[in-house]
């Protein structure tokens, strides 16, 4: 099957889905991010203090947040005149399995700085990821 005929109300409501899902996680990992970083800092600080030596160069990662993906789409088929919408294979994996070509290593990344946060985050993260297995 080369392409697939969709709903255009039922793609709609399914894009919102995945980029509310997409910005919690977000959120969640950017909180904690910002938690590793002025740990990272406070800490060098005092060894700078202190005397010892310390770090002045961080490579910690900050998430990146593709709402701004999620939302070009869901104006363009807001535009679209008609009550169906034809998908690619890959938009189809994009737009409803909410699989786009960033989306492992955005997973893969929140998860490193959501491990010991919101379990319902955490969840949500281990099954979007199974989906790459």
């Amino acid at each position: 099957m080369q392409t697939i005929t969709v709903m255009k109300a039922k793609l709609l409501k399914k894009l919102e889905e995945n980029k509310k899902e997409h910005v919690e996680i977000y959120k969640v990992a950017l909180e904690a991010w910002k938690e590793k970083v002025t740990k990272a800092l406070r800490e060098a600080l005092t060894d700078a203090e202190t005397g010892k030596r310390y770090i002045t160069e961080f490579d910690i990662e900050e998430p990146e947040c593709h709402k701004k993906d999620y939302e070009a789409m869901i104006e363009m088929i807001q535009w679209h005149d008609g009550t169906t919408i034809e998908l690619q294979p890959y938009e189809f994996n994009h737009y409803i399995r909410d699989r786009w070509d960033w989306s492992r290593s955005f997973l893969k990344m929140s998860s490193s700085y959501t491990s010991s946060s919101s379990s319902s985050i955490n969840e949500l993260i281990k099954t979007k990821l199974k989906g790459y297995e």
